[in-house]
């Protein structure tokens, strides 16, 4: 458990790193705040250990080794529509110009990528012990 939190942590606090400083999210936020966007590292390493714990807890354990394809788009989906939909849908009751699409698709791709990435090596890890 300790093995995949660390996996899906450094993972998604590599891909949100990145998203913000390369993705559309940084112009469509400083457009909002009439300024440049500097991200509040603590909010993204609370929000990523929050999401590490959910798809440790409630996706991982669903997903079948024999089925991982399937089970790794169908559980990471769902999780990442859960928890990206509702931040972006909430976010965008407020903020006029806030496009909600663009932090969905990144959060249900990224989620896929993570999950898939965990679940191997923990497959990995797990047959060579």
């Amino acid at each position: 458990m300790i093995k995949n939190f660390i996996v899906i942590y450094l993972l998604l606090n590599l891909f949100d790193s990145v998203w913000f400083k390369y993705g559309p999210m940084s112009l469509m936020i400083s457009k909002i705040q009439l300024e440049n966007t500097k991200a509040n590292i603590l909010n993204m390493m609370i929000f990523n250990i929050i999401v590490s714990i959910a798809l440790i807890k409630f996706v991982l354990p669903n997903i079948n080794k024999k089925n991982i394809y399937l089970d790794t788009l169908k559980y990471s989906l769902l999780m990442s529509l859960i928890i990206y939909g509702s931040y972006s849908l909430r976010t965008g009751i407020f903020l006029k110009n806030f496009n909600i699409y663009y932090d969905i698709i990144y959060g249900l791709i990224s989620t896929i990528i993570i999950v898939f990435i965990s679940k191997k090596i923990e497959i990995l890890i797990k047959d060579i012990i």
